[in-house]
């Protein structure tokens, strides 16, 4: 799991849109939860019922992403 604190509730649906071109070229879909100044997105394999190298890249993958977005984070 990753939460990621933000300014406000745009700026977490932004990160949220933010990840959608990583998630359908990976096709692999966190789940994901957005609130007031936060995003949190819930990885695991479910054919694998766990955490795979898949999880792995995809973690690795958002917080370079997340270098992009650096000015709505708090």
């Amino acid at each position: 799991m990753r939460e990621v604190r933000t300014k406000d509730y745009r700026g977490a649906v932004t990160l949220l849109e933010a990840q959608v071109p990583l998630a359908e070229g990976m096709d692999h879909h966190p789940v994901a939860t957005v609130g007031y100044g936060q995003l949190r997105l819930e990885l695991w394999t479910h054919v694998r019922r766990g955490i795979t190298q898949l999880d792995v890249d995809y973690a690795e993958r958002f917080e370079a992403l997340l270098d992009e977005y650096e000015d709505l984070l708090s």
